[in-house]
């Protein structure tokens, strides 16, 4: 728990915390899901100021009370010894996570479905909602 990336973590769960806690006291909590993730992947090992370099995986936070599961894919293998350099794989094709959430939270129309992706065959094994 330390350096400046883990610093803007504890501030970014902070304020998710009371974004949830205001749902519920306004009685939207069952009608809000949040998501947050990075436009770039991050490499494993620290750099100099303790945080992390562009790589491969990037993290994807959605969160609130509509979603039926807690975690979605396997926790990573990291050695113990990393390579520089070295990211961790991605697992999961972010389109999977727009087309779950747009299918299974919005439920929108199959055929906009494919407008959207332009046909290209995603479909969802995440099942979320």
């Amino acid at each position: 728990n330390e350096g400046n990336h883990s610093n803007l973590l504890k501030i970014l769960g902070d304020a998710v915390t009371l974004f949830l806690e205001d749902l519920k006291i306004s009685g939207n909590n069952k009608r809000v899901i949040g998501m947050i993730y990075s436009e770039f992947g991050r490499q494993i090992k620290s750099n100099e100021s303790l945080g992390t370099d562009h790589g491969d995986a990037a993290p994807v936070f959605l969160f609130g009370e509509g979603l039926k599961k807690q975690f979605i894919g396997d926790l990573p293998e990291i050695p113990d010894s990393i390579p520089n350099q070295a990211g961790v794989p991605m697992k999961i094709d972010f389109k999977e996570v727009y087309y779950e959430i747009l299918n299974g939270w919005f439920k929108l129309d199959p055929n906009e479905m494919n407008n959207i992706f332009l046909n290209d065959k995603i479909g969802s094994r995440l099942k979320i909602f």
